[in-house]
């Protein structure tokens, strides 16, 4: 059962929303993590608000070799990391880049996952995913499980996923390839009505994961101007590399 939580998505507000926003290898933990650190909460299904602000068991968090190793699979319990920061504007586009590899997972229902990521933009649409051992998928509104990858592995190895949200869509990048598209949601009910919103973990006690999360970056969509310049600039690049391989 998803249990509405009201303290364990306890809020941040960063000054902006921009460029990293969690590397491991600094050897922290998001809710140490300088200059931005990121809120933890969790909470054990015998009694779901009795929080935890930080890692405590039966859940286990530990960074090494450049990975923050997270595992909710010792007990009945949710628990993970969320900010907000400056505006996240589905109108232009964003895309929100990270590192995983899901060790074990493990769900009592289909609507659940033992790990999910969440963005909302500042309208409150946005897309939560749900990370099993074989499927990547999309939650609905009424939270059932929406549309998902076929032929994808998110447990084979370390994967550098891209999720762009822009316009009414979103789209999931696995090393570069797209393996999900689909329409955005909103959702109901706490934290989905909190704006700017982005979270990494277990958010619910009918369903466990271990996963190692590398480095998350956000990046706003060039706006077209920017396009131009960028385009410009890799022209005037291309002509001098022609010059110089002409004149040789």
């Amino acid at each position: 059962m998803r249990v509405a939580a009201v303290a364990l998505f306890s809020l941040t507000t960063l000054p902006t929303f921009a460029g990293l926003l969690y590397d491991p290898a600094s050897g922290q933990l998001p809710h140490a993590y300088t200059p931005n650190p990121w809120n933890y909460a969790q909470a054990p299904e015998s009694n779901p608000f009795a929080f935890s602000f930080i890692p405590v068991s039966p859940i286990s968090a530990t960074v090494a070799g450049g990975k923050l190793a997270f595992d909710t699979t010792g007990g009945s319990v949710r628990g993970g990391w969320s900010t907000t920061g400056g505006v996240m504007d589905r109108t232009t586009g964003y895309t929100l880049s990270f590192d995983l590899q899901i060790g074990t997972e493990s769900h009592g229902v289909n609507d659940r996952a033992g790990f999910s990521v969440i963005a909302l933009s500042s309208d409150l649409q946005g897309i939560e995913l749900g990370f099993w051992g074989n499927e990547i998928w999309a939650q609905n509104s009424g939270f059932t499980h929406g549309e998902g990858t076929t032929g994808f592995n998110p447990s084979g190895a370390f994967v550098s996923y891209d999720l762009t949200i822009q316009g009414s869509a979103y789209t999931l990048k696995a090393n570069d390839s797209t393996i999900l598209t689909g329409t955005l949601r909103t959702y109901s009910g706490l934290p989905y009505s909190t704006a700017n919103f982005i979270f990494f973990g277990d958010n619910t006690f009918s369903a466990q994961a271990s996963v190692d999360l590398g480095a998350v970056t956000y990046t706003p969509v060039p706006e077209p101007a920017e396009w131009s310049a960028l385009a410009a600039a890799g022209l005037v690049g291309f002509a001098l590399w022609r010059r110089r391989n002409q004149t040789v």
